[in-house]
């Protein structure tokens, strides 16, 4: 008898956006997981699936030939308990899996030098306040909205980015597209809040730094100042300095 897996759209908490980063922890890798310990598991895919969300469960159904069949479901968040995707036996083959499948589908070439800045200036928690471009110089491209971002864009420019800064959040899930020898920067509103590093998608790059701005809530907004200014120029003109140098 067929194994099913449900794979369900994750929302944000406000319900109108996306959270993929708990599709991905709670459901998608998961399911990868499943086929690999039941090769005959069908996947059961929720109708409301966004682009981001269908895009790469697409191509994991096309590169390991997965049956599935599509459903109406309503996602449940059932806590914190499979997030952490170090508890899987098959933790660091199936990241081999995706890196192997999204360097089959996209012809990207890695960029060391190529920098990438997002701040969450579209969402209602977590985002920088108060800055007015002072490092946008330092970087190629800066993102204000990455939920206007096409599946196929994230991609490509999380397969391109040598070096990523951030605030912690649900877009760090596309880590899983990016070079090993990638880096980023992640502001932090906690110490030891940065889910990369604490649930294991960090196993896909060399180095997930974490710089802990110890606010009293963990999605307080974050106020632009001085020591977050040297913070990022540092990381950024140090990396630099040692692209060069190699």
């Amino acid at each position: 008898m067929n194994n099913k897996f449900y794979i369900y759209h994750a929302h944000s908490w406000e319900k109108n956006k996306v959270n993929i980063a708990h599709f991905f922890h709670e459901f998608l890798f998961w399911g990868i997981d499943s086929i690999l310990n039941n090769p005959s598991t069908i996947f059961i895919l929720d109708n409301k699936l966004s682009e981001w969300e269908l895009s790469l469960t697409n191509m994991i159904i096309k590169h390991l030939h997965i049956e599935y069949e599509v459903d109406d479901l309503t996602y449940h968040h059932n806590g914190m308990d499979r997030i952490n995707l170090k508890k899987s036996k098959n933790y660091n083959k199936i990241f081999n899996i995706i890196h192997d499948i999204v360097n089959k589908e996209y012809d990207v070439e890695f960029d060391p030098n190529f920098k990438v800045l997002y701040f969450r200036d579209e969402t209602p928690r977590r985002k920088m306040i108060n800055y007015n471009n002072q490092l946008n110089y330092l970087f190629d491209e800066v993102i204000t909205d990455m939920s206007s971002l096409s599946f196929e864009y994230q991609v490509r420019l999380f397969m391109k980015c040598g070096l990523f800064v951030t605030i912690d959040g649900a877009q760090m899930t596309n880590v899983i597209f990016m070079n090993k020898k990638s880096k980023i920067l992640v502001l932090t509103t906690k110490n030891n809040n940065c889910w990369t590093n604490l649930f294991g998608t960090n196993i896909c790059i060399d180095s997930v730094d974490e710089h802990a701005l110890n606010y009293s809530d963990f999605n307080d907004n974050i106020v632009y100042n001085d020591e977050i200014q040297e913070t990022i120029t540092n990381f950024v003109t140090n990396d630099i300095s040692d692209c060069s140098s190699n």
